[in-house]
């Protein structure tokens, strides 16, 4: 098991700002039964997963899924089933769980952070999320990734939220139902269709004003100037 730190962090929100994160009661509390490291008790065997899973919670959850989320950006519109709403998807960072620390890749446009418990409890099952900005106007998904499984959680446009605690329970455990622990956490973002609209939109009447104003100084001038 990598217990390389007990708490490791990649954000530099929380260390600009100091961000104090609050345990839910029941991660507190650790999870009954769950005294055990998370490889232990036998082969991993994949979980359902529960919105429930991320606090705040998601908005619908899928998986688990067996393998990796490699290109998982192309298929999510189809495992949401919301084809209908024209949505994009990017790969927005990913965050390895490694033996020398958390390895940060993808453009990460919007400061996604991670920490990582390690105690005889989590072993590194559970931990907290964040972002260096809370509102966000698209929709995102985040993948957690433990032993061979993945599951994916669907945030709806216009979450209001920075920060909260993540567990794999709803991605893989052991027979002995102790959850396994992160292998990684990716974040995708979604982009509306039409986002060159506002080329071609109408404009206001303040600005039509002002283009009318601005086409009589030209005339003016050309007259002068005749």
């Amino acid at each position: 098991m990598k217990k390389f730190i007990s708490t490791v962090l990649v954000s530099s929100a929380i260390v600009a700002t100091g961000l104090a994160f609050t345990a839910p009661e029941a991660f507190a509390q650790g999870r009954p039964g769950g005294g055990g490291g998370g490889g232990g008790g036998g082969g991993q065997q994949g979980q359902t997963c529960d919105v429930n899973n991320f606090d705040p919670a998601a908005s619908f959850c899928e998986g688990s899924f067996d393998g990796n989320d490699v290109n998982f950006a192309a298929e999510i519109n189809d495992v949401f089933g919301i084809g209908d709403l024209g949505l994009t998807w990017n790969l927005d960072a990913k965050i390895d769980i490694e033996s020398s620390g958390l390895v940060l890749s993808g453009p990460n446009t919007l400061d996604f952070g991670v920490s990582v418990l390690y105690n005889s409890t989590t072993e590194g099952s559970q931990g907290t999320w964040n972002f260096g900005t809370g509102l966000f106007d698209e929709a995102f998904v985040i993948v957690l990734k433990a032993a061979n499984s993945f599951s994916a959680y669907y945030f709806e446009a216009g979450t209001s939220i920075s920060q909260g605690w993540w567990d794999t329970i709803g991605t893989s455990a052991n027979r002995n139902g102790t959850a396994a622990e992160l292998s990684h956490i990716s974040l995708y973002l979604a982009s509306s269709p039409g986002g060159g609209d506002d080329d071609t939109s109408v404009p206001e009447p303040a600005t039509l004003l002002g283009l009318a104003l601005v086409g009589g100084a030209f005339g003016l001038s050309r007259r002068r100037s005749s």
